[in-house]
């Protein structure tokens, strides 16, 4: 007789939930959960975060998330799924984001008057400084 084995298998849901709300280029990540204390935020996808100015999204906003609830201004350099990463005195949890921009469709034109305005504004320079 075969002993019986039996796989028990648990399902540990995240801790905190992270929401992208925005458009184009504007996004505030808004993060709330159960957890205590404040907490650091990385947004783990391309772009950056305001933690008292703009920097990578590499680094962490400091005490973004605070007694269960926080929001950290993100512009994304494009859309991506990622992850938000919560830290606290060497623990760090972690849960899945996604961040799709709705970004307007350029002018067919766009370009060439960019070049045309370009190659005006170098004309005004030669000309005043022969």
């Amino acid at each position: 007789m075969r002993p019986l084995v039996f796989l028990l298998v648990i399902s540990a849901p995240f801790a905190f939930v992270a929401e992208a709300r925005g458009t184009c280029s504007e996004f505030v990540v808004i993060i709330t959960g159960n957890e205590t204390g404040c907490w650091d935020v990385k947004i783990d996808a391309p772009g950056v975060i305001l933690d008292e100015e703009w920097k990578s999204s590499f680094f962490y906003a400091k005490g973004a998330y605070c007694a269960g609830n926080g929001a950290v201004p993100f512009r994304p350099s494009m859309d991506a799924e990622g992850s938000v990463k919560i830290r606290r005195n060497g623990t760090i949890l972690e849960a899945p984001i996604a961040v799709e921009r709705d970004c307007p469709p350029r002018p067919a034109g766009f370009f060439a008057v960019i070049i045309i305005i370009s190659a005006l504004f170098a004309g005004v320079i030669v000309a005043k400084n022969p």
